[in-house]
């Protein structure tokens, strides 16, 4: 089963705030079905609820309470059914809730959920969890890939090993033909589900909903799309539609688009819903042996290493477009002959003129590594209160690797890269034995670069440990992550 939410229909504005979801069960003894053989999954969902609020300690579910402190309804009696080979399209506008749908039935949302949700009448299992796909609304993709190259890796992850990589392709090129327009793309459809602030406005065949709105009065006046003229009826906007008589214009238009969102959401109910859940109960239960099959754990299509060769090549395509972008290597290339300019026929025989280079030196660190922390943090933190608590950090470590520092924070600067990187330059571009100063008037003599407060806390002489320990930590830091992400993945529905 796969669910796909896609996200402002960019196509047309008048689409804009309003989107689209795309449900997708495949089915192996349907005339769609490929030699690959997919399990087929019957979902069913009857009068599903869902509410916010009440005692949650989540400071944003809590803004969303209603007023008296009661919780708000987000999904309000929602029922639908979809077979296996069937495409249904979720509609409606923005915060009407099918998101929120979306993750309940795909068993994202677990609590304060009512209803019943089933795949071949078993209720949703840990097992499923490896058997539905489910698209973000959020812009988790990677902006330096195309669509094809995209559509191409997921193709490799997913799909079974058993296929070539001429055979995935070709699947994909076939995906990126038939989803061409989104105007194309609403004949393709087999059922809608059309909703509007938690409340369903229209379920069943695809291709009969034009003429069910037509039945109730509901007919464009002007050549209009479809996908168009549908989330305009779920928004209220029938500026050039034709109404039922006892739905005339009135003079506050957002009192009249309320009305006309309040008569759709009866005539569903009266008309549309009982019939639904008549054909729902009478519809024959799943074979033993299909309930058995969704309750076995899929295995993954592919090994871990085949796994990580294509997470590999994708990264890898990724960084280096990143990496080699225009703008980027021009910002580079200026800020590598600035650096230059200053360090060019740069002397270190006073204190002064050494601590002009030692300070070059900190900030060529510093630049070249907070760029790159910047840039990881934030786009994998993107619209998140985490970018700028992790960004925060950074900037923490990047200045505890100065040297005036309190001294209960100076134990801080050991989990710094920075620190040892910084380091590790002093040490390959100063040796403890050279000596400065040889002209001073307090007739001292000359000194040792050792000597010098710039290098109180780095021994010139001492090795390399710099390099060891950096490698360590690069190694280290990603072996946590990799175990922190295989936690969460574990602890996730999904």
């Amino acid at each position: 089963m796969e669910i796909t939410t896609k996200e402002e229909m960019e196509e047309s504005p008048s689409m804009k705030g309003k989107s689209l979801e795309i449900i997708n069960t495949e089915n192996a003894n349907s005339s769609c079905a490929t030699k690959y053989n997919p399990l087929p999954i019957f979902l069913k969902f009857e009068d599903v609820e869902f509410s916010i609020g009440g005692t949650s300690k989540n400071p944003m579910k809590a803004v969303m309470k209603a007023e008296g402190g009661e919780c708000k309804r987000i999904l309000k009696g929602i029922t639908g059914s979809i077979g296996p080979c069937e495409v249904l399209a979720l509609m409606g506008p923005s915060g009407g809730g099918k998101t929120t749908l979306l993750k309940v039935i795909g068993g994202r949302l677990r609590d304060n959920v009512k209803g019943k949700i089933s795949y071949n009448d078993v209720p949703y299992n840990t097992a499923l969890k490896r058997r539905i796909g489910f698209v973000t609304q959020d812009d988790v993709l990677l902006p330096q890939l195309t669509v094809e190259e995209t559509l191409v890796f997921a193709a490799s992850l997913r799909l079974p090993n058993i296929m070539n990589w001429q055979q995935k392709y070709s699947r994909v090129l076939a995906i990126i033909d038939e989803l061409g327009l989104e105007s194309r793309m609403f004949h393709m459809f087999d059922k809608l589900l059309l909703i509007a602030e938690g409340h369903p406005l229209y379920h069943g065949k695809a291709r009969d909903c034009l003429a069910y709105f037509s039945s109730l009065g509901f007919v464009a006046e002007i050549a209009m799309n479809p996908a168009e003229f549908l989330l305009d009826l779920a928004t209220g906007h029938v500026n050039h539609i034709s109404v039922p008589e006892g739905l005339g214009s009135r003079q506050d238009a957002q009192e009249h688009e309320r009305e006309v969102i309040k008569y759709l959401q009866w005539k569903y109910k009266t008309e549309l819903e009982p019939k639904e859940k008549e054909e729902i109960h009478r519809s024959r239960k799943a074979s033993r042996q299909l309930q058995m099959a969704v309750q076995v754990k899929k295995d993954w299509t592919l090994s871990w290493m085949e796994q990580f060769i294509i997470l590999a090549k994708r990264t890898y395509r990724e960084r280096w477009r990143d990496y080699f972008d225009v703008l980027r290597l021009i910002q580079a290339i200026g800020v590598a002959v600035l650096l230059g300019l200053l360090w060019w026929k740069s002397k270190s025989g006073t204190e002064a003129q050494l601590r002009d280079q030692v300070g070059l030196l900190f900030y060529i660190c510093i630049f070249w590594t907070s760029t790159s922390i910047f840039g990881a943090v934030c786009s994998r933190s993107k619209r998140t209160s985490s970018c700028f608590f992790m960004t925060l950090f950074a900037v923490l470590l990047i200045v505890i690797t100065g040297q005036h520092i309190p001294k209960f924070m100076r134990w801080m600067r050991y989990a710094s890269f920075i620190h040892y990187g910084f380091r590790l330059l002093l040490k390959v571009q100063y040796s403890g034995h050279r000596v400065y100063e040889c002209d001073s008037t307090t007739g001292g003599g000359c000194r040792s670069l050792q000597s010098s407060p710039s290098f109180d806390t780095v021994d010139l002489n001492g090795g390399r440990d710099e390099i060891w320990i950096m490698l360590a930590m690069a190694l280290a830091y990603r072996v946590a992550a990799y175990f922190c992400l295989k936690k969460r993945i574990s602890l996730s529905p999904f």
